[in-house]
């Protein structure tokens, strides 16, 4: 037991030491367009959500980050607010392309609590973008992400997300 705890905290130590560890925050809109029924659940019909999130991100290299996120998104159908859902998220994603390129494709994923109609759910959101460099210390980040939630009964819908992100570093 003694070993693994040795072990485990030598890596996280070495972790968070590697490499120029670089510290981003974004802020954003996000959609969320269910793909399951809605319409059956105790939500009763929904047919698209829009909301705002913030994040930070941590790299550790140059190429792979984690990330914390919180979001609001209010569910509507036809224009008529329905019911809110409330995302607190981790994750990790990995950049396909280091700082110094414009265009910086990644993929990753995030998973944590959702906050929904009064009920808790466990989420789970496999996700793709592009962060676009549009300055030294900001980027452009458009995201697609299919977020699938467990609980009582399970829902899941596409969601897309645009957002600006900011090097925290550089200030």
């Amino acid at each position: 037991m003694v070993r693994r705890f040795i072990l485990l905290s030598s890596f996280l130590i070495l972790l968070f030491q590697v490499g120029k560890s670089q510290n981003y925050s974004q802020g954003g809109v996000q959609l969320f367009v269910p793909t399951s029924d809605f319409g059956t659940s105790q939500f009763g019909p929904i047919n698209l959500g829009v909301g705002f999130f913030g994040s930070n991100r941590y790299f550790f290299n140059d190429n792979l980050s984690l990330k914390v996120e919180a979001g609001y998104t209010l569910l509507l159908y036809d224009g008529d607010i329905r019911n809110q859902m409330v995302d607190l998220l981790g994750g990790a994603e990995y950049c396909f392309r280091p700082e110094g390129y414009i265009l910086r494709p990644y993929a990753g994923g995030t998973m944590g609590l959702v906050l929904m109609g009064g009920s808790a759910y466990f989420g789970l959101r496999p996700q793709a973008g592009l962060m676009i460099e549009l300055g030294e210390t900001v980027l452009l980040d458009l995201g697609i992400g299919h977020q699938f939630l467990f609980g009582r009964g399970n829902f899941h819908g596409f969601s897309p997300k645009l957002g600006i992100i900011m090097n925290l570093n550089s200030f």
